[in-house]
C-alpha cells in the first residue's frame, strides 16, 4: 500500500509518547517531540526512507546530546524539528547509520503508526 509522506510524518508525530523516550530523555516533560528525534527518524527510515533514498544524519551537541533527521538528494525530513532553535545549522550534521534491524522502540512506534494509517 502506498502512503502519503505527510500522513506518515503526522502519524509518527501523533504517536510519540513518553514510553518511547530513551531513559536519558525521560526527564523531559515537554509533552511534545523533545527527546524523540532518534526513534521518530528511525521509524520513518524503516517504514519509508530506506527504500526511497533517505540517509540518516546526526548532530552531536557538546554536552553529548544528539539530534537526528533524514536527508535525500533533494529533501530533508526532520520529524521533531519543533524542538530545535530556529537557527539550527543542519550543515553541521554528519552521516550516521541505524542498526540493521529496527529497535524495540521503533517497532512499537511503527505498529502504532501502521494501525493509524491502515487499521492494522
Amino acid at each position: 500500500m502506498e502512503v502519503d509522506i505527510h500522513d506518515l510524518i503526522k502519524a509518527i508525530q501523533k504517536n510519540l509518547t513518553p514510553d518511547l523516550l530513551h531513559p536519558n530523555y525521560r526527564k523531559m516533560k515537554d509533552g511534545g517531540v523533545g527527546g524523540h528525534c532518534y526513534v521518530a527518524t528511525e521509524c520513518f527510515y524503516f517504514l519509508y526512507g530506506k527504500q526511497n533514498g533517505y540517509k540518516p544524519k546526526c548532530f552531536k551537541y557538546p554536552n553529548g546530546d544528539t539530534h537526528w533527521w533524514l536527508e535525500s538528494e533533494s529533501e530533508r525530513i526532520d520529524i521533531t524539528s519543533a524542538q530545535l532553535a530556529p537557527d539550527f545549522d543542519y550543515s553541521l550534521g554528519r552521516p550516521q547509520f541505524f542498526v540493521r534491524y529496527p529497535s524495540k522502540r521503533c517497532n512499537l512506534l511503527a505498529r502504532r503508526v501502521l494501525h493509524d494509517l491502515f487499521g492494522r
